[in-house]
């Protein structure tokens, strides 16, 4: 274990037990310089959780909140990954992990910097980042976390003073992001391409000590990955989120949503939508990313198959079965998740057909999907969409079953509204209000962020907010940010 960052507003210490592994997994990085400010955005709510209990105001904060702490010994961490498909050997190219902390409730969460300047796994990019992309970040991490969908969160964005070069000059920043950890799918394909240095067995040690100490083997441990990322998908589904770039970098083993680049939320139920510039052919579109997250799993197995049986055949049945566990719990949490944003208690598997009508009603007559589920919720049927043959129908079949729950319509009701959200983090109202706060004014993204924190309330407020604007393009077009 490497030594303790002691700080009077960290409690406990900081660690870095990503550095007892071998040296193939990453590189000591030092961030670059900058001048020291109050951060632009500070999660006091997070920072609190994570028993992080400084003043963004002093001094000593400010520099650890931007790796400028001269006690701090940062490294990029280093992993490979399908990007489209390709096998790459990768690496942090913009970022460094500060170390973790062991939270007040007994949890782990890594403390990692994003655009702190290049890296030697860069690759020719010049390691920044830009505000816009940073609060980005903050505004899909914490709208998620409000949905309750596993995810990683922005502690704190810091301006680095520095101008970055994209399609224009835009102004640079720096995010400090929480996650449980950001070992990746990735990462163990690092070590499947080094087998001469056996890296895997100490990855397994490290990742399964940080995340499943319990799991007996590493058959259990790998079912309990798959199950956590069909849990994650199936929310990412249930409320129209499109992630957009699914490579095995960006899947974390624990299950948890990680960069929100090119990412979007659906308006108008398309179930093919993309909203990635270059995602040209669809692989990470909406209706695809339970497959891919499937896909991306079997890459895992692959990797960990000498740990799960000495007998290869073995271990590739064993693998298998475990890759099958993804199907069920998929179903399990969307199906389930379904019926109750339809109002019933539980998922009855002879009803998903009539669950998959009405996705299929809303894509035929191209509704809005969060809008759709609010107003079965409110019951506001007075729009010519509800008076169609073939809707009037639907819903003539939903009310029989939900009369045979013999239920009030208030319980019925306050079913609904907990698991449909008042909204969503509309795409265009998200650019407007990071412009907003890029040209000087954070007060309406502050404000923003506030309802989207708790989307299950049900405000007057976020009322206001429920519709996308009038101006809202047929197709929002995301890029990576980097």
């Amino acid at each position: 274990m490497s030594k303790s960052l002691i700080k009077p507003f960290l409690n406990p210490p900081l660690d870095l037990s990503y550095a007892t592994l071998p040296e193939p997994f990453y590189r000591w990085v030092k961030p670059q310089e900058h001048l020291l400010q109050a951060p632009l955005y500070f999660n006091r709510e997070l920072a609190l959780a994570c028993g992080f209990t400084g003043d963004p105001k002093d001094p000593s904060v400010q520099a650890f909140l931007s790796g400028q702490d001269p006690d701090l010994t940062p490294l990029a961490m280093a992993y490979a990954g399908h990007q489209y498909a390709h096998f790459t050997l990768l690496g942090d190219g913009r970022a460094v992990l500060l170390g973790e902390l062991t939270t007040p409730a007994g949890d782990t969460v890594d403390l990692h910097l994003k655009g702190s300047g290049s890296t030697p796994y860069a690759r020719g990019g010049d390691g920044q980042a830009t505000l816009e992309a940073m609060l980005k970040e903050v505004i899909i991490g914490e709208a998620l976390h409000g949905l309750g969908i596993p995810t990683s969160r922005i502690l704190a964005v810091n301006g680095t003073g520095k101008d970055v070069k994209r399609d224009s000059v835009h102004p640079g920043a720096s995010a400090l992001r929480v996650a449980s950890s950001h070992l990746r799918v990735g990462t163990f394909e690092l070590a499947q391409a080094h087998p001469q240095n056996d890296l895997l067995a100490s990855l397994y040690t490290y990742t399964h000590q940080r995340h499943d100490a319990t799991a007996p083997d590493a058959l259990t441990w790998l079912k309990r990955v798959i199950v956590r990322q069909a849990h994650t998908v199936a929310l990412w589904q249930l409320y129209g989120f499109v992630h957009g770039v699914m490579n095995t970098d960006n899947a974390f083993i624990s299950g948890e949503t990680c960069d929100f680049g090119p990412c979007a939320f659906l308006d108008t139920y398309r179930p093919h939508q993309t909203f990635s510039s270059i995602d040209l052919k669809g692989r990470y579109a909406y209706d695809q990313q339970p497959y891919i997250a499937s896909w991306n799993m079997a890459r895992l197995a692959l990797c960990v198959l000498p740990l799960i049986h000495e007998d290869k055949s073995v271990a590739t049945a064993q693998a298998q079965e475990a890759l099958g566990l993804f199907g069920s719990s998929f179903e399990h949490h969307y199906y389930g998740g379904l019926a109750r944003k339809l109002g019933f208690k539980e998922a009855d598997k002879e009803d998903r057909t009539h669950y998959e009508t009405w996705l299929k009603l809303l894509a035929q007559h191209e509704r809005d999907f969060t809008l759709s589920f609010l107003d079965l919720t409110y019951e506001r049927f007075d729009d010519a969409f509800y008076q169609k043959e073939d809707v009037a129908l639907w819903l003539a079949w939903r009310q029989e079953r939900l009369e045979a729950l013999q239920e009030t319509p208030e319980i019925i009701q306050a079913r609904m509204r907990a698991h449909n959200p008042a909204l969503i983090a509309r795409n265009l109202e998200v650019k407007r209000r990071i412009d907003q706060a890029v040209a000087g004014d954070f007060q309406p993204f502050l404000e923003y962020l506030a309802l989207l924190q708790k989307p299950f309330e049900h405000t007057p407020q976020q009322q206001a907010f429920a519709a996308p604007p009038p101006d809202n393009p047929r197709r929002f077009v995301t890029t990576c940010g980097t």
